[in-house]
């Protein structure tokens, strides 16, 4: 990893230098491994 980043309250880290498409499908991968259905991430442009 290039820059990694804890994800708080687990033992997972994430890395930070990566495209929007990538942390998207990362999300959802994470999402899916913990039991939650990927359309609980939600990204709101205001």
């Amino acid at each position: 990893m290039i820059s990694p980043a804890p994800i708080p309250g687990t033992t997972l880290w994430i890395e930070t230098n990566q495209s929007a498409r990538s942390v998207r499908w990362i999300i959802a991968q994470l999402l899916e491994a913990l039991g939650h259905p990927s359309n609980d991430f939600k990204i709101v442009v205001s």
